[in-house]
């Protein structure tokens, strides 16, 4: 097991009915004025949501700003509408009432709104400042994916193609309130693209090439299976409470800290996901149901032990005691299937128009793949250069 450093500050409010709790929850804080930050459309309106934060939020005594309109892969265009708003109002405290892409941005303004410069300075192709604090804030999750409820992490798109993340600890939210109920109103595609990306999390945590941990491969193992099981269940039925309960937990610990405790991760995948749709602006739980697959074809070669893993203890595929490595392609297809099974996409093309698909784009985004070894590569369970990614992307098309 590798040292590591957790720190899991967030506060977990979890269960039927916390939504109506957020204004005595926040006032504790001692909050004056809050930025209620939110989705775009019209669906937390429809759904009543909205006006359950606000009457919440009333009953407490605190003022509040509303600053909705939040896309996915979340615009710094509309982040900096936010820090402009929170710096005019004497804003103290944001609340992001939405998924991952809401939260994303109430963080980036939650930066900015403390920073003199421009917040680009933190997210940019180099970043050229170091946050030093940043405005509290608190998550009302209503689509379980991202896990950004409880992470410290924040990922913004500079139009037109240019989407980068920052990592502090200052954005990282004081609490979480997750409410099953909320979810039940999310549309079957956008909750299957949540299950997509939770179940990357955990892959990304597993498929690393480190020093033994066996505690940590089985919290993996099992957040695998679960998170497969109850997206099968709540795909079956949306009004399944425990599927919906258990999947915004699970949301939450994939992407907190807790399973790459002690060894790491390998983030290959959501990093070319990220330049996808940067590129390309597709659903990211659907990029990954499409990238993960042909990161798998690439790299299972280079460690055939953890995949014959996967592929036994979380598929249940039979060992293969004269040729064990002739599970690995079983447990990849599996993989496939069942992001299938969700509705999801398996091609590039089929969400991508064809024609943009060209050598060149697919360089320039293979390019944009930021390195983290000395050696110019990335990965873990594969160092991975500019052309093997190109490789990779190219299969994917």
């Amino acid at each position: 097991m590798d040292s590591f450093i957790l720190n899991n500050t967030t506060r977990l409010i979890f269960g039927a009915g916390v939504l109506d709790k957020i204004g005595e929850t926040i006032k504790e804080f001692g909050s004056h004025k809050v930025l209620l930050h939110c989705d775009g459309g019209d669906v937390l309106e429809k759904t009543g949501v909205l006006d359950r934060a606000r009457f919440s939020l009333n009953k407490a005594g605190l003022k509040f700003v509303e600053l909705g309109g939040v896309v996915p892969n979340p615009k710094l265009e509309k982040a900096k509408e936010g820090i402009a708003l929170c710096k005019n109002e004497s804003i103290d405290f944001i609340i992001a009432l939405g998924g991952g892409s809401t939260i994303d941005s109430a963080k980036c303004i939650a930066l900015g709104a403390v920073y003199d410069g421009d917040v680009w300075d933190f997210y940019g192709e180099t970043p050229i400042a170091e946050p030093v604090s940043a405005l509290p804030l608190a998550v009302v999750l209503t689509i379980p994916a991202t896990g950004s409820e409880a992470n410290n992490s924040s990922v913004i798109t500079k139009e037109p193609d240019l989407k980068r993340a920052v990592d502090n600890d200052f954005i990282r939210p004081k609490v979480a309130m997750l409410d099953p109920l909320v979810t039940y109103t999310v549309p079957p595609y956008i909750t299957a693209t949540g299950v997509t990306d939770i179940i990357s999390h955990v892959m990304e945590r597993y498929f690393v090439n480190g020093s033994e941990n066996k505690l940590t491969d089985e919290l993996c193992e099992a957040s695998m299976r679960s998170g497969i099981y109850y997206g099968r269940k709540v795909i079956e039925n949306p009004q399944n409470y425990e599927a919906r309960a258990n999947l915004m937990y699970l949301s939450t610990i994939t992407n907190n800290g807790t399973l790459a405790a002690g060894r790491g991760a390998d983030l290959v995948s959501h990093m070319i996901e990220h330049e996808l749709s940067g590129e390309f602006d597709i659903n990211h739980g659907a990029g990954m149901a499409i990238v993960i697959p042909g990161w798998m074809d690439y790299v299972s070669h280079a460690q055939p032990e953890i995949f014959i893993k996967y592929a036994t203890r979380v598929w249940g595929i039979p060992y293969d005691f004269a040729q064990p490595e002739h599970v690995i392609p079983l447990g990849i297809q599996a993989t496939r299937n069942y992001f299938r099974m969700l509705g999801m996409p398996s091609k590039l093309s089929e969400i991508v128009d064809p024609a943009r698909l060209t050598d060149g784009v697919i360089m320039k985004i293979a390019k944009r793949v930021r390195r983290y070894h000395d050696d110019g590569t990335v990965g873990s369970a594969m160092r991975l250069d500019t052309q093997e990614l190109f490789e990779i992307i190219k299969s994917i098309v």
